[in-house]
């Protein structure tokens, strides 16, 4: 039998005044009449911590998550509250201390999550503690949690309550931690007597031709989606790992995508289903995004998020494109189907609806697959069923059942079609089964094991081109292959050579078809060509602290603003240290290079001008000047004017260094630019957007924010540093340690996001950057970095 099934799962960061507060809520819940899950007592000892956290959570209709600081910083935690959200628990988050949720991108997710509930304050010496939890109980008895609370839930019908338990059973089958938890969780939801295992024969007219793989790749943490480009690479996501594995032809791991959690523009938090493009692009969907990256990992682009102003996605799992280029998304927490264009814009969803109505309508969907003709089959998890449309998402048929007999679908959690249209389905967690396009069963093979041959809780599954048949499993962090085509080869080449129609059947990664597109059918927009400024690193400047601006000469020589005490440094054109100087009342200071290669650099007391060599031509005392504040950064524009980017303002300086006028008052601007039409660029910290001015500071436009039409979600989250090429692109350093490229007009272009210590990786936001006169060379800085990086842009 199942173990008992529990009501509150409590979710906390060990540290010790979290545990004091964590011990006394759980008996204050319980006095209340409420069942607590805790990890601490509810594991046994010795037991897969891991697993049992999954199992706990799973079997939990709600969860308390008890915020602090540091459970921001808990991946685990996290990973935590997403499950809950994914999974349709309730959510009644307990803060411990003031929280800034838009201060950090894992912040900003979990905002969105608990945006739409109450929460809970328990500050200390600020709340009245018994209050709260009076509060909080009330809340819970209200959803129908509780001994006295059953039944109280405008959803809470008996009927639903039985319907919710009998899901919470079933949903047990995708996280089995032993043989008999697997077998009793099969047999109790589906009411089954024991019975032997499903006799595999050997050799079956369909599927596999041998039930041992021919290869296994060991140490995937957690694969959640696999999918192969038409070069041969096979590209996973890692749930566990927050990142995407690629890996060569011979199954040798080459590099990495994202690992650092981190919501879009690169990164992921427990990244879902991967697919191929026709243009070979790897798009990925995870959270509340999709996002598109070359086979190389640069990242070209996302959509989705957060904003209500932009199409949303919402949890979603499984990913398949059709002939036409549409990109079909599984959203588990919608119950429904998302279809966007290949260019990441959005065309409809389908399935919208009520998970208890049945036939055409999804509860928590997770794979997805496309047949040959363009038909969409989704595994449909809780209904135990795979259910069949047209490419517009008319309702077609289902097939499966739950159960453990031949042809049963016990929670679908992954689903393939090979070249001739079978499907196959990865059932109750350790099954493969495999039918044909109407739905006949034809045969299945597998059971539950951690030996080779067997699985142990399948997540993901796909066929390439060549037969070679991928099984991905969570609890053995593991991928087999095996060949469907002919019992007697061992190779992917071999298999491939086998495989018949190759050269006019297209490669199927997860149901990319790669026909010439008609007249009438859809597209894909290439991304500009703006350059990647990745592939152009040079060189960096090392051994250099605290660096406040960076300006390069017409000569190619580079002068450096850094320290707190106001010390200048040059260098030569091969960026080799030429001289330093310390200046008295230039401390942190701002500094940019004229075209007559005169050096100007400006802090809150003076501001000077000097030649190359470093020696002072004119000098101003800025103490006294009108309106002069700190400057963050300087910009020279037309008509020689000074631009300086101050606290929640921007100031102009005639040339000569006297006052002009002030612009973009209350505005938070760390740095500025101007480009070749005068126009004056000026990123707003807080606000998280470009303005654009007039050279006389008149408003012009503004791009950016979070999710505003057209710069992608995130793409300017706390943007700090600004430069503009001869082309008018403007690059701007945002608090994502990315490097973003925009058009002039507030376009995106593309994205530096690799992220990393190490030569040609960004080891945090992007602080200061210039590009030189002649347009090919960028130098930037990042925060915390003792080093200047240089970039050649052409």
């Amino acid at each position: 039998m199942a173990s008992e099934r529990k009501e509150l799962f409590i979710s906390y960061r060990r540290e010790p005044t979290t545990l004091q507060f964590v011990g006394r809520l759980i008996h204050d819940l319980e006095q209340s009449g409420f069942s607590v899950w805790l990890d601490t007592r509810d594991i046994q000892p010795g037991g897969d911590w891991h697993g049992a956290i999954g199992i706990g959570l799973t079997k939990c209709r709600a969860i308390i998550p008890v915020m602090t600081k540091d459970y921001l910083n808990s991946r685990h935690c996290v990973n935590e509250l997403y499950t809950a959200d994914g999974d349709r628990k309730h959510i009644f988050p307990v803060f411990l201390e003031d929280i800034d949720l838009n201060a950090s991108e894992t912040g900003q997710g979990i905002k969105y999550v608990v945006s739409s509930v109450n929460w809970t304050m328990c500050r200390q010496g600020v709340d009245d503690y018994n209050l709260s939890i009076s509060k909080l109980v009330n809340a819970m008895k209200l959803k129908g949690l509780g001994a006295d609370g059953a039944g109280q839930d405008s959803t809470g019908t008996a009927a639903e309550h039985q319907y919710f338990d009998l899901q919470y059973q079933l949903y047990q089958l995708c996280v089995p931690i032993s043989r008999f938890i697997f077998d009793s969780f099969i047999f109790t939801a589906a009411s089954a007597t024991t019975q032997a295992p499903t006799v595999v024969p050997p050799t079956p007219v369909i599927g596999p031709k041998t039930t041992m793989p021919f290869k296994v790749i060991r140490d995937v943490e957690s694969p959640e989606g696999i999918t192969t480009s038409k070069e041969g690479h096979l590209i996973v996501s890692s749930m566990s790992g927050h990142k995407v594995l690629v890996f060569n032809p011979k199954y040798e791991k080459v590099s990495d995508i994202g690992g650092e959690m981190g919501l879009g523009m690169g990164h992921f938090i427990s990244p879902d289903g991967v697919a191929v493009d026709r243009e070979g692009n790897l798009l990925v969907v995870g959270q509340f995004f999709i996002q598109k990256f070359n086979i190389d990992g640069d990242f070209l682009g996302q959509a989705g998020g957060t904003d209500p102003k932009g199409f949303q996605i919402d949890a979603p799992r499984g990913i398949a494109i059709n002939k036409n280029g549409w990109i079909y998304i599984a959203e588990q927490k919608k119950n429904r189907i998302m279809v966007i264009n290949s260019d990441l814009s959005f065309i409809k969803t389908f399935t919208d609806g009520d998970p208890l109505l049945g036939s055409g309508h999804l509860n928590l969907p997770q794979g997805i697959a496309i047949s040959s003709s363009g038909t969409v089959y989704v595994a449909d998890m809780m209904n135990h069923a795979i259910q069949v449309f047209d490419k517009d998402g008319n309702y077609q048929f289902r097939f499966g059942k739950m159960g453990t007999g031949p042809g049963s679908t016990t929670a679908p959690a992954a689903i393939a079609i090979d070249s001739k249209d079978n499907v196959y389905v990865a059932a109750a967690a350790a099954t493969v089964s495999i039918f044909d396009s109407k739905g006949n069963f034809l045969h299945s093979f597998g059971e539950y094991g951690s030996e080779v041959g067997k699985f142990s809780q399948i997540r993901a599954l796909h066929i390439d081109e060549a037969g070679v048949l991928y099984v991905g499993e969570w609890m053995s962090n593991r991928i087999q292959l095996f060949n469907t085509l002919k019992e007697d080869v061992t190779t992917r080449e071999e298999l491939k050579r086998e495989s018949q129609n190759v050269a006019d059947r297209q490669y199927n990664g997860s149901s990319v078809v790669q026909d010439s597109p008609k007249k009438d059918e859809v597209t894909i927009s290439k991304v500009s060509s703006t350059p990647r400024i990745q592939k152009g690193y040079v060189c960096t400047i090392n051994d250099i602290s605290e660096v406040h601006s960076i300006a390069i000469s017409r000569s190619g020589h580079v002068v450096i603003s850094s320290g707190s005490e106001g010390k200048l440094s040059t260098y030569n054109e091969a960026y080799e240290l030429i001289s330093s100087k310390v200046v008295s009342g230039l401390n942190m200071c701002a500094i940019t290079i004229s075209q007559e290669d005169i050096l100007l650099a400006a802090s809150v007391c003076k501001i000077c001008k000097f030649d190359m060599q470093l020696n002072e031509v004119m000098s101003v005392n800025a103490s006294d000047m009108k309106e002069w504040t700190n400057p963050f950064g300087i910009a020279l524009g037309i008509k020689g004017r000074l631009y300086a980017a101050a606290v929640e303002k921007a100031i102009i300086l005639n040339y000569d260094l006297t006052y002009y006028k002030v612009f973009a008052e209350k505005y938070k601007p760390f740095s500025i630019a101007v480009n070749s039409s005068g126009h004056v660029y000026l990123p707003d910290l807080t606000a998280h957007t470009i303005h654009v001015f007039s050279s006389e500071g008149e408003p012009l436009f503004t791009f950016g924010g979070p999710g505003r039409p057209p710069v992608p979600q995130f793409s300017l989250l706390g943007p700090l540093s600004i430069a503009i090429d001869h082309d008018d692109n403007v690059y701007v350093g945002v608090a994502m340690k990315s490097l973003n490229i925009f058009s002039q007009e507030g376009k995106f272009l593309s994205v530096l996001t690799s992220s990393g210590n190490k030569p040609g990786q960004l080891d945090d936001t992007p602080t200061a950057l210039c590009i030189d006169h002649s347009h090919q060379m960028m130098l930037f800085t990042e925060k915390n970095a003792s080093r200047v990086q240089v970039f050649k842009l052409k």
